[in-house]
């Protein structure tokens, strides 16, 4: 027989299944009994473990207070340096995918002012840990977002060949265990005291998210893979290197004097040590200093190539390489950063289908599905090679379709018309008929004039 092994990473293994549908439908008896059994809670507490001990361990590479493993002698200098690279892969999909907000565009006038949540820290938890959750939460008749790291949630599935969602689990970590399960219709609460023991059901009401569960899962990738745990070891070897290199350096400067064939007087030394200059001594004598060899070299290329496995197998770009500025053509450009971009673009999608789940629990289906969520990220441009294909398609393709292109654009509709009004006003006019699409008069910047 074969042993099945999950292989799948720490975050996604953090569900349980069992048999709780009949003919589709939750069985809320064989439900509840199983929250309160032995076997629930022992496999809600071992996971919870594991993932914590995952999340934690993510949490050192990321704010870099992991360190190197000994590895010299203890009467060696031991300095050691730390590139934390986690954080600069982090940094660098996080930054590129909020540097423009995140827009809702629907056709229906919807104000989605009430909606508020924190972009950057939903994408940092998605990169750190693989994935991350988000809670909505009532206070005062008003709903918010919490965003939650993946340890403190634990799924309930279907056994079926669907494995079929049936309920989330969010877990409160105290002297005890408070287990809040959420189904599409309830709000469950259980108390565990001890890791061996089985939960206590404490209450079970309705809550207000009609069919729906409250809590919205937020995956990396398809995998649910973090952006650093691959390279993980090569981070840590190349902080070996570039620590042993450092404190080679410091060894070179307290480096042992020899002195062959004379005995050095405690005012010689003295001497050696103020001036540097020491007479008297024998023809025949030698002195020089105890140091190891070093090929520099070697060290550097070592580092060198640690460096760039680092950056191709997180598939982010080096911007201190010197040969990635050398082609400024912008199609050079993409195809650099092609597949930087291309891990991009999934969790562009990934992140969209989160929102759009979790705008779900704040309006109608109605108005959700009318929703376009639109996420939008900066690449380098070359906006005079743009401009040259608008010239060159002039009359071949619609005036707003070509200057949308450009990349400082964002409504190329609005910026015609505001061209088409210049012409019709005269460029020494002082814009005082010159309105946007909303009627509102524009100064000479194209603002609205208060």
């Amino acid at each position: 027989m074969i042993t099945i092994k999950d292989t799948k990473p720490i975050v996604a293994r953090n569900y349980v299944e069992a048999n709780l549908l009949t003919d589709g439908v939750l069985d809320k008896k064989a439900f509840e009994d199983y929250l309160k059994s032995e076997e629930f809670g022992n496999a809600l507490s071992s996971q919870l473990k594991l993932c914590y001990e995952f999340c934690v361990d993510q949490d050192y590479y990321y704010f870099g207070t992991n360190q190197s493993a000994d590895f010299r002698p203890n009467n060696s200098k031991d300095n050691k340096t730390l590139v934390n690279y986690p954080s600069y892969i982090t940094s660098l999909f996080t930054s590129f995918l909020t540097s423009k907000p995140v827009e809702f565009q629907t056709k229906k006038e919807k104000d989605f002012s009430d909606f508020k949540i924190s972009y950057q820290d939903l994408l940092n938890n998605m990169s750190k840990y693989g994935k991350c959750y988000v809670i909505v939460q009532n206070s005062d008749g008003k709903k918010f977002n919490r965003i939650i790291p993946p340890w403190t949630i634990f799924d309930i599935r279907d056994s079926g060949l669907d494995s079929r969602l049936v309920a989330r689990c969010f877990v409160v970590v105290g002297s005890t265990y408070t287990i809040h399960v959420f189904t599409d219709t309830t709000h469950v609460v259980l108390s565990q005291q001890d890791d061996k023991k089985a939960p206590t059901l404490t209450s079970s009401t309705l809550h207000s998210f009609s069919n729906k569960i409250p809590i919205v899962e937020f995956v990396n990738n398809s995998d649910q893979y973090d952006d650093y745990s691959l390279v993980r070891n090569l981070v840590n070897f190349y902080n070996v290197v570039q620590s042993g290199r450092l404190n080679d350096r410091q060894e070179l400067l307290d480096a042992l004097l020899l002195a062959y064939g004379v005995t050095l007087t405690p005012t010689q030394k003295a001497d050696l040590k103020k001036t540097r200059v020491l007479a008297g001594i024998p023809k025949d004598s030698k002195l020089e200093y105890l140091i190891k060899n070093i090929d520099e070299g070697q060290v550097e290329q070592a580092l060198k190539s640690i460096k760039q496995d680092i950056h191709r197998i997180a598939k982010v770009p080096d911007f201190s390489d010197e040969n990635f500025y050398s082609t400024t053509s912008g199609i050079a450009m993409k195809y650099r950063l092609f597949l930087f971009s291309q891990k991009a673009n999934e969790k562009k999608t990934n992140l969209s289908t989160g929102l759009l789940e979790l705008l779900g629990l704040y309006y109608t289906d109605d108005v959700i599905k009318d929703i376009n969520v639109v996420v939008s990220s900066t690449l380098p441009t070359n906006d005079l090679e743009i401009s040259q294909m608008i010239t060159n398609l002039d009359g071949k393709v619609d005036t707003p379709t070509l200057i949308s292109q450009l990349s400082f654009v964002n409504d190329g509709n609005e910026i015609f018309d505001l061209a088409q009004k210049e012409l019709e006003i005269g460029t020494n006019s002082n814009y005082n008929d010159l309105k946007d699409k909303n009627g509102k008069v524009l100064d000479k910047t194209g603002e609205p004039v208060a």
